[in-house]
């Protein structure tokens, strides 16, 4: 794929225009003090083939690569909580990275449209331009009578407006502080890790020459440690698992990014920073493929490329001739599409606004996007279709029924699979119940 070809600056474009349709008070601010503030933006979009594609037999050959967009989900952030400040109740959002904000959101809108197109109780009456029921063999873990899936043909496409943190970015920012700070760079590479195999976890951007280790957040060594795997650890880890979790895979087969596209890398980076990039997200992917049963699979993104600039990313903040110092956005916000209350500020992991000595005790203090909002919609859902009786347990216990789901993790994770050392947060910060 080209450097910067249509359909990435296209996927690029529908990201920034939304952004740019949010109210000011949404949008990344300098700080009272006057204090300059830059974040990172991420998108999920969907396409599907325009009907003109559809219905031509020899058509344009321009004509034929339109494809019809939607943005699902957006969020800014570059902010996660640490261990000190996780709550055990799934009430606080502990990793506000804009990447997995957006993949929260993509999931959240998934259930919204199932229940949008099943919204007469059993009678499948309105239609989606995106998923459809569909038929399947039992399993085991699924007596369950109601799937959905992508329509034939649909795509997912995330944008991220700079390089995911983690193994994808480790070279850049290494090339870039070597350049900048030669000192603090020799500091962070001199203690060397063996390349992709030792599976040792590496804090933050300590060890430049690590490539291919799994890395936590955040990436300054002086912050608190954190239960966070770095972004591009997730994106790795969802080439297997999909976007959509163990929760909604009982109701929805794997869904699988096909295109990431990047912004904020130079055209004389990016045949160095596509190599990285497919190493971060495929080539670490080292495991036995006949232990992966359908309906997953290994299906690796295609990485492009865009020059369409994000106004509030750090390179262009640190352009403005205004500038003094510039610090990272401390909020972050999330959007999702044909939803009731579209926008949301978070601060913290909780509302804006919010405190957090009575977050526990009040919904409206928590995210939709939180594991106990998510729990409850998935809950909701399953309600919905009839399938009440699969609802029952605390978190933990009700995502442990995904038993496909949680048979790949454990392979990815075990003593010989590529994600070996990941860290978990587990039943200590998973066993709740958000209706008890």
């Amino acid at each position: 794929m080209a450097d910067s070809d249509n359909s990435s600056d296209d996927i690029a474009n529908i990201c920034l225009a939304k952004y740019a349709s949010w109210s000011k008070s949404f949008k990344t601010q300098p700080r009272p003090n006057g204090i300059l503030q830059y974040t990172i933006l991420s998108g999920i979009v969907l396409s599907k083939p325009s009907k003109q594609d559809i219905k031509a037999e020899n058509s344009n050959p321009l004509i034929e690569n339109q494809r019809t967009l939607k943005c699902v989900s957006l969020a800014t952030g570059s902010k996660c909580l640490p261990v000190s400040k996780m709550s055990p109740k799934g009430n606080i959002l502990h990793d506000c990275h804009a990447e997995v904000l957006a993949r929260r959101g993509y999931v959240r809108w998934i259930y919204e449209e199932i229940a949008r197109i099943d919204s007469a109780g059993y009678l499948f009456v309105t239609g989606s331009e995106w998923i459809e029921e569909c038929t399947h063999e039992k399993t085991d873990e699924s007596e369950i009578s109601r799937r959905f899936k992508l329509k034939d043909g649909v795509k997912i496409h995330m944008y991220v407006s700079t390089l995911p943190c983690g193994d994808a970015s480790t070279l850049y920012i290494a090339l870039a502080q070597l350049e900048e700070n030669p000192d603090m760079a020799k500091l962070k590479s001199e203690h060397q890790l063996p390349s992709a195999g030792d599976n040792r976890i590496v804090r933050g951007r300590n060890n430049y020459s690590a490539y291919g280790a799994l890395r936590t957040k955040p990436g300054r060594s002086d912050a608190e440690p954190t239960l966070s795997m770095s972004c591009s650890d997730k994106i790795l880890l969802w080439t297997m698992t999909g976007l959509q979790g163990a929760h909604l895979s009982m109701i929805m087969d794997p869904t699988y990014l096909d295109e990431i596209v990047v912004g904020d890398v130079q055209l004389s980076d990016r045949d160095t920073m596509r190599i990285e990039c497919q190493r971060a997200f495929n080539e670490r992917m080292r495991t036995s493929l006949s232990e992966i049963a359908p309906p997953f699979q290994h299906r690796a993104p295609i990485v492009s490329f865009t020059s369409q600039n994000f106004v509030h990313s750090k390179s262009q903040v640190s352009s403005r001739p205004d500038r003094s110092d510039i610090v990272s956005a401390a909020e972050c916000v999330i959007w999702i599409a044909d939803s009731r209350e579209t926008l949301e500020a978070l601060t913290g992991g909780i509302r804006r606004g919010a405190d957090l000595r009575t977050a526990s005790l009040s919904p409206r203090a928590r995210s939709k996007l939180c594991k106990a909002s998510l729990f409850e919609l998935h809950r909701d859902t399953m309600e919905s279709l009839g399938l009440g009786p699969l609802t029952s347990g605390t978190y933990f216990e009700s995502k442990q029924l995904a038993k496909e789901y949680q048979n790949i993790k454990h392979i990815l994770r075990g003593s010989a699979g590529p994600l070996n050392g990941w860290v978990i947060s587990g039943k200590q910060w998973e066993d709740f119940d958000p209706r008890s």
